[in-house]
């Protein structure tokens, strides 16, 4: 249950794609190719490496490294023997870059998320707006950069570890709340297809939405079955412990809003996510 914890944590992200819709010519083409290409080619890559790491070490000795106080010795030692310590170091400013270039790629997501929520008014118009010259939604951008200084200033304040608690439990609680998300959205592509679109291929709407919610259950109950063995130290932080009425509390809040906007605007309620694919009605 943890190595499948671990792995949905780290396949997190495929699914902004959908994100760039608008700025691609052919949406409707592009993004389902965009996005089977990023979970193929991510669930290869990580195959290859998982194979290459204990085939390079062998499997009593890949454990063990694992199980060490540097886990990261699991692929750093088999490179060092095989091709050279040189290339160990490479493999150390790949993993900050790639780090920082994650670290973006969530910025720039919750970012994009509040310039679309605020062009379509849910949020207030300001968010919505782009900048005169780059054309980028620099109000969402700045705004999102301010949320996360007040998070790691936080953090600072507290005197709590940048990693073990700053890194793990957000990682944790954004986890936890993407896959509920994405488990959600497995029933909406159901019910969606099942209303306007019945006549699709059975698979694509049905079968597969079917059996991708029910895997995705199957491990957002695992993540609460392993929730404190994946936080490690911070599994006795306060935060840590408000973690799952913090999910419930985004879920409420957010549900509570659509169900309120859909009642006294069901104009503005119909036009969401209406940017990119104008033309198909609710999609």
């Amino acid at each position: 249950g943890l190595a499948m914890f671990i792995a949905f944590w780290s396949w997190t992200g495929f699914e902004s794609t959908v994100m760039y819709g608008e700025e691609s010519k052919n949406p409707k083409k592009i993004i389902p190719i965009a996005t089977m290409i990023a979970v193929t080619g991510v669930g290869v890559f990580y195959t290859f490496v998982s194979w290459m790491s204990v085939a390079g070490n062998g499997g009593a000795q890949a454990i063990a490294l694992a199980q060490s106080a540097n886990p990261l010795d699991m692929f750093f030692h088999p490179t060092d023997v095989f091709v050279g310590h040189g290339w160990v170091l490479a493999m150390e400013w790949l993993m900050m870059t790639g780090s920082f270039a994650c670290a973006m790629a969530f910025h720039n997501a919750a970012a994009r998320y509040m310039y679309s929520l605020g062009r379509e008014g849910v949020l207030p118009g300001v968010f919505g707006k782009t900048h005169a010259k780059h054309g980028s939604p620099h109000v969402a951008s700045f705004v999102q950069t301010g949320i996360a200084i007040t998070w790691i200033l936080g953090f600072f304040f507290l005197n709590q570890d940048p990693y073990a608690d700053l890194f793990t439990i957000l990682a944790v609680l954004g986890t936890f709340s993407l896959l509920i998300v994405q488990t959600l959205t497995m029933a909406a592509v159901f019910n969606y297809f099942r209303h306007h679109h019945p006549e699709e291929k059975m698979w694509r709407t049905k079968i597969a939405p079917i059996l991708g919610g029910a895997g995705m259950v199957c491990v957002v109950i695992m993540m609460i079955t392993n929730l404190d063995t994946a936080a490690g130290p911070a599994a006795s932080t306060l935060l840590f412990k408000l973690i799952p009425y913090i999910t419930v509390g985004l879920f409420v809040v957010g549900a509570g809003q659509a169900l309120y906007l859909r009642k006294t605007n069901p104009v503005k309620y119909e036009t969401i996510g209406h940017v990119a694919l104008a033309d198909d009605h609710g999609l």
